[in-house]
């Protein structure tokens, strides 16, 4: 028997009509999935919504949040971040394209916090005898990028203020002691940089 249409449904499907003429196919193919999903976790949790008027933030949104969180792909593994953010960001845009319609829905369903943040991959250290190594090699190159990678190895700096250091930058404040003169960057000020005779 042929299912009655969902008048939820019709409008979703409507408003990626609507995208879909300034997005690529499969960017469009990506929307309509996100209906799909979204209304199959409607028509299990909630059977009764049919209408976009009739979505509330909980606990029709929050469960889809939570659905999201507890989804597993066929491999068993959850949805990444950057995948669940996908969905939503999806879903929030087609509610907000429902603004003109008949019965839309309450603005505010789904907030920027919802949206989780991406998965931050931190770089792995190096080893103590490979960062001997990339240490002796820099010394052995002696060029001009090998001394700037050096230098800011030593001292600490950012790459970009490394960049940034002018030619006459060292500067000796009496005695032994000897600092860079570090330009206006990420910090907003200007700094000395104290170095030793090896960064010298």
């Amino acid at each position: 028997m042929k299912r009655a249409p969902h008048p939820l449904e019709e409008a979703l499907q409507a408003r990626v009509r609507l995208l879909a003429t300034t997005l690529r196919p499969a960017t469009a193919a990506h929307y309509y999935q996100t209906v799909r999903a979204f209304l199959a976790f409607l028509r299990e949790a909630f059977p009764q919504v049919r209408r976009a008027s009739e979505l509330r933030r909980d606990p029709h949104l929050l469960g889809w949040l939570e659905h999201l969180w507890m989804r597993r792909l066929s491999s068993g593994k959850p949805l990444s971040n950057p995948s669940r953010a996908a969905y939503l960001i999806r879903l929030r845009r087609l509610l907000e394209l429902l603004a003109d319609h008949a019965s839309p829905p309450r603005p505010g369903l789904l907030l920027s916090e919802d949206i989780p943040r991406p998965d931050q991959t931190l770089p792995r250290p190096l080893t103590p005898p490979d960062d001997a190594r990339l240490q002796t090699e820099l010394r052995r190159r002696s060029d001009p990028l090998a001394n700037a990678l050096l230098l800011t190895r030593l001292t600490g700096l950012r790459i970009g203020e490394t960049i940034d250091l002018s030619a006459d930058c060292l500067r000796h404040l009496g005695g032994d002691d000897w600092a860079l003169h570090v330009p206006l960057g990420k910090l907003h000020n200007e700094r000395w940089t104290p170095v030793d005779e090896e960064a010298r």
